[in-house]
């Protein structure tokens, strides 16, 4: 495994480091692994209890699989997790998917005020990796030269970092927060529209969001629900092929490739849609 750059503030077990009341808030161990253009398969399997510290992991590139609860989620370049203390950790990367992740550990009394504050909690969608990755390579070097002997200096270093991380959540204007929390789902729909689609309790364990949240912030972020999604791709791309193709498509055949087995229904949800049959939509192509 290549191993970029790693820094730990001792040689003891850093799972096992826990807060200590002196403790503000201390940077336990950081770095990146990079398993681009390599056979390796990196695996963090910990059990609940088994890291007594916060864990935050950073995807630069790349994707990598995280099992929570019994599901494998997808994790995809520009995505960052924060594993709170005690909590079970069940991470894959692959070297085919050319990942690469930066990590660290921290810990503190004050670490679970600063990581509510600046909302860290779960999972979020940076508005851009750059500016994150070059804070981590500071925060690795910096620490490198300032563990253990300046650990008031290191400290401020780790708080820059999480600020920093946290306002690349929500400091553009342009940059919709909610839009990102459920960009995996909306996603799967975009690439996935003509496979099986999925249930909303699927999409909301996707977004690490529950059910009846995941649909509320989907309906006020797209203005539909993914049922209709997924229909109005699926309706979009039909009009695509009849207008597109040199030669004049039959029904059965459009409807299948973007996802509906069925033509009488395809023609329905299509009718339904445009106001108008396919054999129509067809003749007013022809035109």
């Amino acid at each position: 495994m290549k191993i970029v750059t790693t820094v730990t503030t001792d040689k003891d077990d850093i799972m096992l480091r826990q807060c200590n009341p002196s403790k503000y808030l201390e940077l336990i161990a950081c770095g990146f692994y990079d398993l681009r253009n390599t056979p390796y398969t990196f695996k963090c399997i910990r059990k609940t209890g088994e890291c007594k510290n916060y864990m935050l992991q950073i995807l630069l590139s790349g994707q990598g699989f995280h099992t929570i609860d019994g599901v494998t989620h997808t994790l995809h370049a520009g995505q960052c997790i924060l594993y709170e203390p005690n909590a079970p950790q069940h991470i894959i990367h692959y070297g085919a998917d050319d990942p690469v992740m930066a990590w660290l550990h921290f810990y503190g009394h004050g670490a679970t005020e600063l990581v509510e504050d600046l909302k860290l909690q779960g999972i979020h969608m940076l508005h851009t990796t750059s500016g994150v990755k070059k804070q981590v390579l500071t925060l690795a070097r910096e620490s490198r030269s300032l563990l253990p002997d300046s650990p008031h200096l290191c400290q401020s270093y780790l708080i820059q970092f999480l600020v920093t991380l946290s306002r690349s959540f929500k400091d553009n204007s342009l940059y919709n927060y909610d839009s990102d929390k459920i960009a995996p789902a909306i996603n799967h729909i975009l690439t996935e529209y003509a496979a099986h689609s999925l249930s909303n309790k699927e999409y909301a364990q996707m977004c690490y969001l529950s059910e009846s949240r995941f649909s509320h912030i989907f309906k006020e972020v797209t203005g539909t629900t993914p049922k209709k999604l997924i229909e109005q791709k699926r309706i979009e791309a039909a009009k695509e092929i009849f207008t597109s193709s040199s030669t004049r498509p039959r029904i059965f055949e459009v409807a299948r490739a973007v996802g509906y087995e069925d033509p009488y229904y395809f023609s329905r949800i299509f009718k339904k849609n445009t106001g108008v049959s396919p054999e129509v939509f067809l003749k007013q192509c022809d035109k």
